[in-house]
């Protein structure tokens, strides 16, 4: 994995930014990132309730935690379920 990738994903999602934070987390999800910095970063953005295209940035940041490996999603939205089976067989792409 490129360094640089890691770093502009960090950076993203330290910014604050919406739009930015979830261009984070999905670029994260499709580089298979799992830098700790970046993990802790998707930790602190699970409880965040802004919505971008009527998706909760919280919901993708708990997917993505599973999807990555770093926590098992033990809930039952069924959105979030539905991403994290979509993400993992490739039926959802980040790009």
């Amino acid at each position: 994995m490129h360094n640089d990738i890691v770093i502009e994903v960090i950076d993203k999602i330290k910014s604050g930014k919406p739009i930015l934070v979830m261009q984070a987390i999905l670029t994260g999800i499709e580089a298979k990132i799992t830098d700790e910095a970046f993990i802790e970063e998707i930790k602190n953005n699970k409880d965040n309730e802004i919505c971008l295209l009527n998706i909760p940035i919280g919901y993708v940041a708990t997917a993505a935690l599973d999807v990555l490996g770093k926590e098992t999603y033990m809930g039952s939205n069924e959105y979030i379920l539905k991403m994290i089976r979509d993400f993992k067989n490739g039926t959802i792409k980040t790009e």
